[in-house]
């Protein structure tokens, strides 16, 4: 979902009905009630800071003509908002951006990918699906299996105390997966399996993008369903240059995040692209 709104007060309402399709930022096909998408559009504007605290959001009547929906579903959405502590209905005034808790996840130092992925392996890690299958056409390829050939499948989800922080799916070759078991997942970090069975991470391909969470990852990572996430894949290879690993990682903004630190002043006093991994609390 788009969070484009326009929410504060002046801008210039879009028109609609509830008849009709919804604008950019509402679905009627993803099976999520409207005023529920609201609430989540709503809330990204707030946390995200794009609405400020004490800024006035647009009148129920005048939200209702910009999304396209009826007043009883701008009405829920405001209640949500409302309970979560986000917005305060002033009677006769109009409705006000609280100022918001600090969520924003703590500062790590720089650090490399290699770094990065260790970083995250402290987290405590719950096994939820632990099995060989034949994986999907794109990690077949990518981990140069051959047609019919199995894979390890691993999906985790990693917690700091009782927050969820990161959701994972690894596909590793069945050879090297058959080395440990589901217990050595709950207890060792992958990178340090793979190391032990003489398959050390050398080289990392990945690419950082975006996704919506649908209601099984939403339930996982305690977000809402259709909130973004922050989506990295990432194929990890040996020494030898053998694909070891495929991971697909989902984590919301809040609680996981990778920075790049460019230089190009002086290049030779550390790496032109460094991340900084920031994991909430």
């Amino acid at each position: 979902m788009s969070s484009t709104m326009p929410a504060l007060a002046g801008t210039p309402a879009m028109a609609g009905a509830e008849g009709r399709s919804a604008p950019a930022g509402l679905s009627r096909t993803m099976g999520v009630p409207l005023h529920r998408q609201l609430f989540v559009v709503l809330k990204d504007g707030i946390v995200s800071g794009r609405y400020p605290a004490g800024e006035t959001l647009l009148p129920e009547e005048a939200m209702a003509r910009a999304f396209g929906v009826s007043r009883i579903t701008v009405r829920h959405a405001l209640a949500e908002l409302e309970r979560a502590g986000l917005i305060e209905r002033r009677h006769g005034r109009g409705t006000f951006v609280r100022p918001a808790a600090p969520t924003g996840p703590d500062p790590a130092p720089p650090a490399d990918v290699k770094a990065a992925i260790e970083r995250t392996g402290t987290l405590r890690a719950t096994v939820l699906a632990f099995d060989y299958v034949r994986p999907p056409p794109d990690v077949r390829q990518a981990l140069h299996l051959g047609e019919g050939e199995a894979a390890q499948r691993v999906v985790r989800v990693r917690s700091r105390d009782d927050l969820p922080v990161v959701h994972l799916v690894t596909y590793v070759p069945e050879a090297i997966g058959r080395t440990f078991t589901r217990a050595d997942m709950e207890r060792l970090p992958l990178y340090a399996l793979l190391r032990r069975a003489g398959h050390g991470y050398c080289r990392a391909d990945q690419r950082i993008g975006a996704a919506l969470a649908d209601p099984g990852i939403a339930g996982l990572l305690a977000v809402d369903v259709g909130a973004p996430l922050l989506q990295i894949r990432r194929l990890l290879c040996d020494a030898g240059g053998r694909p070891v690993e495929d991971l697909t990682m989902l984590a919301p903004p809040d609680r996981y995040q990778l920075r790049t630190l460019h230089n190009w002043q002086d290049p030779d006093r550390g790496p032109l692209v460094s991340y900084e991994t920031t994991l909430g609390e």
